[in-house]
């Protein structure tokens, strides 16, 4: 019952920091949100670049064993537990390591890499089999991606449904963001076009989920100097413009619509995420002065 008063709460905190004009208002629903998503179990970052050293997600090699998973499909083992998402990333068959699909058949002395949230792995694993060190089998490339939702099929879907979608299977989230603000959320949250979604998992399907959810919005430290020259260059031709009136010529000069469409190019960076109308790319770290450099 505590669980679903907390994601009732949630949900109504994530519908209303963005609707809330009052700054003070909307920073007290951001500290509330950021309280419940702590007692939820994914808190946020409390410092730029420092995480908590506990992984919320895990991955482990385990020998099977268990005669009920033996002799079935990666589909039909992945899709037994009920009350969380497991997923086998990797299988080492006969010596041979493998990327398995739904189809795949597990066999006896199959060992298999389990991808799960830790406490799950913790307290479940060993129903599998013996837990075993195969570092081979555990070393493949994860990623770390924020993807933004320009999907329109995706609006207004919850959490829970996109996750039973097939491309985001070996998929996590670990951050949820609408209009650049972290959001709590919860298995019933609902998407909005726009909203930023932070993942985590195998590189192949971390990449897989991004195509299909809308655009990776990977870090970046360049800047799109065709859109920069475009505003310099007509920002400059307006400035040109003259209007008289009482006999007094009255110019915008260049330097103000120069700097007025690197102020749009930065605004439209932050506000309206790449894939859903952005305009340029620009640093995120240059986004609060990169309208300063229009200005000759």
């Amino acid at each position: 019952m505590e669980v679903e008063e907390l994601n009732r709460k949630a949900n109504e905190v994530s519908k209303t920091i963005g609707k809330a004009k009052d700054p003070a208002e909307r920073e007290a629903r951001k500290e509330e949100g950021r309280k419940l998503q702590a007692k939820i179990g994914s808190p946020e970052e409390t410092e730029a670049g420092v995480q908590s050293a506990f992984q919320h997600f895990g991955v482990r090699a385990y020998r099977v064993t268990n005669p009920k998973f033996l002799n079935k499909t990666v589909g039909e083992l992945e899709a037994l537990p009920k009350e969380a998402r497991v997923f086998i990333s990797r299988i080492r068959h006969e010596g041979k390591i493998n990327e398995p699909e739904l189809g795949t058949v597990i066999y006896p002395g199959d060992v298999v890499a389990v991808v799960a949230r830790t406490e799950l792995l913790m307290a479940r694993g060993s129903e599998i089999g013996s837990e075993v060190d195969d570092k081979e089998l555990l070393d493949f490339p994860q990623e770390f991606l924020d993807v933004v939702i320009t999907n329109k099929a995706l609006a207004g879907k919850s959490l829970r449904e996109l996750a039973a979608l097939e491309f985001t299977r070996g998929v996590f989230l670990r951050k949820l963001l609408r209009l650049g603000e972290p959001m709590p959320y919860t298995v019933e949250t609902r998407l909005d076009r726009g909203d930023v979604l932070s993942l985590v998992g195998a590189k192949r399907d971390v990449e897989r989920a991004a195509k299909e959810l809308g655009y990776a919005d990977r870090p970046t430290i360049t800047t799109d100097m065709i859109f920069v020259g475009l505003g310099i260059f007509f920002g400059g031709l307006v400035g040109l413009l003259t209007i008289t009136l009482g006999g007094l010529p009255i110019t915008l000069t260049v330097i103000c619509p120069a700097a007025a469409a690197g102020l749009v190019s930065s605004v439209c960076s932050v506000c309206r995420p790449a894939g859903v109308g952005r305009v340029a790319a620009v640093p995120s770290a240059a986004r609060p002065s990169v309208w300063y450099s229009y200005a000759p």
